[in-house]
């Protein structure tokens, strides 16, 4: 295995977490392993300063190829500590979902690819977190997941869609904060019942199987059924 954790701190901010961090990767690797087929992949995974982060955990992930990752920890959010040893786990299974989906079938460039993606790095989470789901993919109620559901088909090749829009929230008055990760996780959770396959078996499965038929047909009448907050 080949996945190797870098520590940009010339700076020394990081000092007083560098042992937490180092024995929370050997664990999140062991378990992400079990999983995962690691031993098939290498990774550089990068620990920055970086204030781009989820406040409610003080750190986030960014995956843009199949061999580097980037967590950013915003240092002076008071969740980071609190957080840390709870998300750091299944935030880096997210990101190696990711490196994996770029090395099979590609993250994606249209908006119906990157909620795929972005679904199944979600469902990936969950089965790191034991069944739990993160609140980003249960972020909007069941009539906005609808409305969205639809938005989302009649755009879905768009290739100049705006992502920030669509997962970060930048005009919340058409689109709410994460709503892609939700929309995502809800098209993924579809295929999971239809398939009985988990997300650490589907990264390399095209995001257009996840929109075929019956699955597309079920996803139209009623895109989650009592699974939304």
């Amino acid at each position: 295995m080949n996945i190797f954790l870098h520590k940009l701190n010339a700076h020394g901010k990081f000092d007083g977490l560098l042992t937490r961090v180092d024995s929370l990767f050997d664990k999140a690797l062991e378990c992400i392993g079990e999983k995962l087929p690691l031993e098939e992949i290498n990774i550089d995974v990068i620990i920055s300063e970086g204030d781009f982060v989820i406040p409610e955990f003080g750190f986030c992930g960014y995956s843009p190829s199949s061999g580097q990752i980037m967590l950013f920890f915003d240092l002076n959010n008071e969740n980071l500590d609190t957080c840390l040893d709870a998300e750091f786990m299944p935030s880096l299974g997210h990101e190696i979902h990711h490196c994996f989906r770029h090395k099979g079938v590609g993250y994606g460039k249209t908006l119906q690819e990157a909620v795929i993606s972005e679904g199944l790095a979600c469902h990936f989470e969950v089965e790191l977190r034991n069944g739990d789901v993160p609140f980003y993919a249960q972020a909007i109620n069941q009539d906005m997941i609808d409305v969205l559901h639809s938005k989302m088909l009649n755009e879905a090749a768009n290739l100049t869609y705006d992502h920030n829009v669509w997962f970060f929230g930048t005009e919340p008055d058409s689109i709410p904060l994460h709503a892609g990760y939700t929309l995502g996780y809800c098209i993924v959770s579809n295929y999971i019942k239809a398939t009985g396959t988990p997300a650490s078996q589907l990264w390399n499965v095209s995001a257009n199987e996840f929109f075929d038929g019956t699955l597309l047909q079920a996803e139209n009448d009623h895109v989650l059924k009592g699974s939304s907050r």
